[in-house]
């Protein structure tokens, strides 16, 4: 009749030994499979929403006293977390495009070389 008698006691340290794993291969395949191009970007990303998120912290604590600063401080940080992951998104997406074009032409032998990168984006 006791729920609360039913439910499995759950291990702590099992629980912190299974997210270790957990963050362990997420890293060691976020590694293997991105470039260094690609891990440099997401580290600026990480950086700017870290200075936003203590800058933040710091307006709950101390308040809005230099306005302008704080202001220019989370406006500048969250633009650059958005401009950079634009960046990433055209970095992946012209090399799409690279392998597409790669592809089209090795396999019907050129066949496709009249094709302009203007109606290439219009087919999209």
């Amino acid at each position: 009749m006791n729920k609360i008698s039913e439910i499995k006691t759950i291990d702590v340290f099992e629980q912190y030994e299974a997210a270790k794993d957990i963050i362990n291969s997420f890293l060691t395949s976020y590694k293997n499979q991105n470039s260094w191009k690609i891990r440099l970007l997401d580290s600026y990303v990480v950086f700017c929403f870290i200075i936003f998120v203590v800058t933040f912290v710091y307006v709950i604590l101390n308040g809005l006293y230099p306005m302008n600063a704080i202001l220019a401080s989370l406006i500048c940080s969250l633009g650059s977390m958005i401009l950079a992951g634009k960046n990433i998104q055209i970095f992946l997406f012209e090399i799409a495009l690279v392998l597409e074009k790669l592809f089209i032409f090795e396999s019907f032998n050129n066949s496709f070389l009249k094709i302009s990168n203007k109606s290439h984006f219009e087919d999209r």
